[in-house]
């Protein structure tokens, strides 16, 4: 039998090529999920033991509110307790670096000193004074800065703004998935206002860590210190870690679970078609003696081996693909480094896996032979194997069951998320998610059934020899049909669901931004500028940068507001000036002869608004618009109380649809270092780019599955041209030339991958709105987009992956010729 088993591999080595290409890729997906999640884990881990490195004990003051001055006792008491042998207050704020016209935010903490851990330089070295400072590279190439280089540091965290310039000292480097903060020395000035993340204590050589906590929890005796011994806090914080990364392993092994059950689809179906092509050869061994467990055998052990190849082959894949993504994405230094987070016992298990997976996928083909009664199978075939088939009466009950059920509850999950009662958005969102799975899982049970119809109904239209052949040969085997199909189904069904869901979400977040901020940016002046207003000359500027489409300037006087129901804090004017050439949503401007202000009991009211000498009674009317410590008045009424229309406070700017905001900000901030734009434009870009990003990886992952569905396309056409060689030799002898054949097999491929897609489309659309409507967002409502260029570039996509699919079979039923074909057995 082992002889047979390795003739019959050779023999049949074609046939098992789309399964073992299948199952590679199954296999390096799941390798490379695994994988990636085992790396993220390492990285954040060490970043982790990172943190408390060199320290004993370490204090955490972030439960309680305490002062610097509290702080700064009980770091005396510390120091005072024995064993002590340091005392180390690592602090962190936020300041804003800028060079050369360009700004960007940055984290700033306190440099550790010896033992605690040094980050890693790329060049230069750690901050040895007050005048100097340590940035990450991603900074320094932000700001295009180098080593020596002055940097622009400012801060608003402390009660009094500060500015200075501190000379880079060293580019420190972002280790694995944690970006690494600025570094300063602990006495430098623009950590004031910042706050304390650690308190580290180095205990004396040969002192115990356990009980020098205890002896410094009992000096301090304050529950607003939190004090645990270093390693206990590494701990607590690797718990919490492997927690987050299991979580987030979890979320990444969907999309490999989405692909090994296509592939399931796909390996099944070709081992079902393979075996039922076999039959007579199957039979002959069953005539000479062989016996049903025999055959069952011989068909398993083809199989395993061919899982276990295909397997092998995706396991290199995978190590490869893996040690070039981490490598590339920074995760790992080098790419050898990337190999080492593949384990090794991973990798046996991922082998395993694909090995067991091909198997299950072929035994119930292999089972069904041995029912087979040799003098049966040695009958003539029916030019069809396979292609009777029974109602499946309790398939069709499963599926309309999972299906009503499934959107039943995903309905009353949405009507509890829209309830308006906060402590139903939760258990409603689990609900309609849950109801969504296993709504989805029932209509592709339901299209599996349906896809036969749709392709004849696609099919229906075609003329000609060639098209209508196409159309026939297209469903001639509903099972294989549906089951190829189907894997297609699944695939377009996940990408158009994110793709919907992307894009609505986006909208209905840009929307709701643009009714609470309708502007894209203000443009002020700095809290510490010397002067309050805009120049003209700065005016003119910002308008004439690439992505300003509109700009309105807004002017402010001083003045005072009297009135017995307004609080007396309103103190500054300002105009309120036609806003529309600039806003995404309407701007309601106040009325002449009105005032808004911010708070107040307005009913009735009126108010005596001055600027310098000159006063005017206004009516009184509350709005969002006014901020505390400001009125606003119509423009008439500005220039009527002698307001100076050229002292203007900020400038309104809209942008153009495809300006880059970040490009924008830094171009307004450059016209003048006493600027500074913000505003909700920046809020809706950080929006499309973390959904654009998300559904860009999220795309590219079910992509595989695609891809693994289109394998299938490609692997059906193949079986099929093996099965028909005696049908087609005929077609060709009656004078069908070789394009004529594999414009058919196109055609075909076409006729069940334009089904597909065209069901999947409309599952995803359906199952995109689901899970739109089950978000627990808190907007005023949620705006279903369907991007149909999009979603027509998917079909279309599709529709040429089958194409490209089917060349290869096509070319092969082509090559045949007439006479050798009809002499096929």
């Amino acid at each position: 039998m082992r002889s047979l088993l390795f003739n019959n591999l050779r023999a049949h080595a074609r046939r098992y090529v789309a399964t073992g290409v299948a199952i590679a890729i199954s296999v390096a997906f799941v390798l490379a999920a695994l994988s990636f999640g085992v790396a993220i884990k390492d990285s954040l881990s060490q970043g982790v033991r990172d943190t408390y490195e060199g320290s004993s004990v370490v204090i955490d003051v972030s439960g309680g509110d305490i002062t610097d001055q509290q702080l700064a006792a009980a770091s005396d008491t510390v120091r005072g307790v024995d064993g002590v042998n340091a005392v180390i207050v690592q602090r962190v704020t936020y300041l804003e670096l800028s060079h050369n016209g360009k700004r960007l935010g940055a984290s700033v903490k306190s440099g550790n000193p010896a033992p605690l851990h040094q980050p890693k330089l790329s060049e230069g070295t750690m901050p040895s004074d007050s005048g100097t400072i340590a940035i990450p590279t991603s900074t320094a190439d932000a700001l295009g800065l180098k080593v020596g280089d002055k940097v622009h540091v400012a801060t608003a965290m402390s009660s009094e703004s500060m500015e200075m310039d501190l000379t880079v000292s060293g580019l420190v480097d972002a280790g694995g998935l944690l970006s690494n903060a600025a570094a300063v020395t602990n006495d430098q000035t623009a950590l004031e206002g910042g706050y304390v993340s650690k308190v580290f204590v180095i205990a004396n050589q040969g002192v115990d860590a356990s009980e020098l906590t205890t002896r410094i929890a009992a000096k301090l005796d304050n529950t607003s210190y939190s004090v645990q011994t270093s390693e206990a806090a590494t701990q607590a914080d690797l718990d919490r870690i492997n927690m987050d990364s299991a979580t987030t392993t979890a979320m990444i092994m969907v999309f490999p679970a989405i692909a090994i059950v296509v592939a399931l689809i796909v390996v099944s179906t070709t081992f079902q078609v393979t075996v039922e092509q076999r039959r007579r050869e199957l039979a002959l061994l069953r005539c000479v003696g062989a016996t049903g467990k025999q055959v069952k055998r011989l068909l398993l052990q083809e199989t395993l081996l061919v899982g276990l190849v295909g397997s092998a082959i995706g396991l290199a894949l995978g190590c490869v693909f893996v040690g070039l993504g981490l490598w590339a994405s920074g995760i790992s230094d080098t790419f050898v480094e990337a190999l080492g987070t593949v384990r090794p016992l991973t990798a046996l298990l991922v082998l395993v896996f694909g090995t067991l997976l091909t198997v299950l996928a072929g035994r119930k083909p292999a089972k069904g032979v041995t029912r087979i009664p040799p003098l049966a199978a040695l009958q003539a075939e029916d030019g069809q194997p396979g292609a009777k088939s029974r109602r499946r009466y309790g398939f069709t009950i499963i599926a309309t069951l999972l299906t009503v059920a499934g959107l039943g509850a995903a309905w009353y999950g949405i009507s509890m998320v829209h309830s308006g009662e906060d402590a139903n958005l939760e258990l409603g969102f689990l609900c309609a998610l849950g109801g969504m799975m296993f709504g989805l899982v029932g209509t592709v049970m339901v299209a599996s059934l349906l896809l036969p119809t749709i392709v004849r109904i696609l099919g229906a239209p075609l003329r000609g020899v060639v098209g209508s052949l196409a159309a026939q040969n297209s469903v001639r085997n509903k099972s294989r049909t549906a089951a190829t199909g189907t894997s297609v189904v699944i695939g377009i069904t996940l990408v158009v669901l994110m793709l919907v869901g992307a894009v609505s979400l986006r909208t209905t977040l840009t929307t709701q931004i643009d009714s609470s901020f309708p502007v894209d940016l203000t443009v002020s002046r700095t809290a510490v500028s010397d002067d309050s207003y805009l120049t003209a000359d700065q005016i003119d500027a910002i308008s004439k940068i690439d992505g300003v489409a509109a700009t309105v300037p807004v002017a402010q006087s001083a003045g005072t507001v009297t009135s017995a129901d307004v609080p007396s804090a309103q103190t500054v004017v300002v105009d309120d000036v036609d806003l529309s050439s600039v806003a995404h949503n309407p701007i309601s401007q106040v009325p002449e002869g009105s005032v808004f202000v911010s708070e107040g009991d307005v009913a009735g009211s009126t108010a005596t608004v001055c600027i310098a000498s000159t006063c005017k009674d206004l009516s009184v009317k509350v709005s969002d618009r006014a901020e505390a410590g400001t009125v606003l008045v119509n423009p008439a009424d500005f220039v009527a109380l002698g307001g100076n229309t050229q002292d203007v406070s900020s400038l309104v700017v809209k942008l153009t649809d495809d300006a880059d905001v970040e490009s924008v900000v830094t171009s307004i901030n450059g016209v003048s270092d006493s600027l500074n734009a913000q505003g909700a434009a920046q809020e809706r870009q950080m929006y499309e780019n973390a959904i654009n990003v998300a559904l860009m990886v999220v795309v590219a992952l079910l992509g595989v599955a695609v891809l693994v569905a289109l394998v299938g396309v490609s692997n059906t056409l193949s079986l099929s041209v093996v099965e028909r060689t005696r049908e087609n030799g005929l077609l060709r002898a009656m004078g069908l030339t070789r394009r004529n054949m594999v414009t058919m097999l196109g055609v075909e491929s076409v006729l069940v991958s334009l089904a597909a897609a065209l069901t999947g489309t409309g599952l995803g659309i359906l199952f995109g709105w689901i899970a739109l409507e089950s978000l627990p967002l808190n907007v005023s409502s949620m705006v279903l987009v369907i991007p149909w260029m999009q979603l027509a570039g998917v079909i279309a996509l599709a529709i040429v992956a089958a194409l490209l699919a089917s060349i290869i079979p096509g070319r092969k039923a082509g090559r045949v010729s007439p006479v050798q074909a009809l002499a096929h057995e």
